[in-house]
């Protein structure tokens, strides 16, 4: 982690004691305007004579550290970002400036965020929101809002989650009354109070009008059986084992009839729309 350098507008002071070229305390005039700790920061030492440390050519960068700025003598670091440690004099200048190594500590920490933003992210316009794009693993293609090489995971808790894999959804719920899947209309920005169709874990699907909860469903009962607790209606015809429900209402069916007798013969029963057609006593 960067540490961070402190800062405070306006701090300049002068020495209150000479300094010698391998001194490692400075003590200075006035402490108010720096920060108030605990602090590390740089200061530019020039000398007395001079307006500014551009114009002194033995100005030296040290760097200060201190839990107090009260605690007096400050601990200091000689001959920071490329300069020499000299001698100075009482009444030197001692000033808090920005450095070129205080930006480049900045431009380090916006290069360790590069990464997180780098991979195939479209700067948004505002107000459309399909201007951006996120690629994870490979480059996003033009139209990809959020593209995925590979797995993702979608994570509610251990137990709530989504895996997308080739193509392919599988879900994990804790009950079978949590959804697979819900689906709602929307208009204006403003979702529906309740789904207009419902998938549950075991495959349970449920319909509704959107207002109130679900109040349709076709689920599997039990092996081999699919049921509704609703109402069915079909439009066409519907055939199963041998029978058929027709366009019209009714069933159509020839049931066999078992003969009464062991010489006898069988007989017949033909139902066509709900209505007996036909009839073979059997004997």
């Amino acid at each position: 982690m960067t540490d961070w350098l402190d800062s405070s507008n306006f701090a300049a002071t002068e020495l209150s004691a000479d300094l010698t070229d391998v001194a490692t305390a400075l003590t200075p005039v006035a402490i108010t305007a720096f920060p108030a700790g605990p602090a590390t920061f740089l200061v530019v030492l020039y000398g007395a004579a001079f307006r500014s440390p551009q114009d002194d050519p033995d100005r030296e960068i040290v760097k200060v550290t201190y839990t107090d700025r009260a605690a007096t003598p400050w601990t200091i670091t000689r001959a920071q970002e490329g300069t020499t440690a000299k001698a100075w004099s009482a009444g030197d200048n001692c000033l808090l400036a920005m450095t070129s190594g205080m930006l480049y500590q900045l431009q380090d920490a916006i290069d360790l965020l590069a990464p997180l933003v780098s991979p195939s992210f479209t700067t948004p316009t505002l107000g459309v929101a399909t201007a951006t794009r996120l690629g994870i693993g490979a480059a996003a293609s033009a139209t990809d809002r959020l593209y995925v090489a590979g797995v993702a995971r979608i994570y509610g808790s251990a137990d709530v989650y989504s895996v997308l894999s080739a193509g392919a959804v599988a879900v994990t719920r804790t009950a079978d009354t949590n959804p697979a899947l819900a689906t709602y209309l929307s208009a204006s920005g403003v979702q529906e109070s309740q789904p207009r169709y419902l998938v549950s874990v075991s495959g349970k699907n449920s319909w509704g009008n959107g207002t109130d909860v679900v109040d349709t469903n076709l689920y599997r009962s039990a092996a081999n059986v699919l049921k509704t607790d609703d109402s069915l209606v079909v439009t066409g015809s519907c055939a199963a084992a041998g029978y058929a429900v027709g366009a019209t209402a009714g069933i159509d069916a020839t049931v066999a009839l078992a003969k009464l007798t062991t010489g006898g013969a069988n007989g017949s029963l033909t139902v066509t729309k709900g209505i007996i057609t036909g009839y073979t006593a059997p004997t």
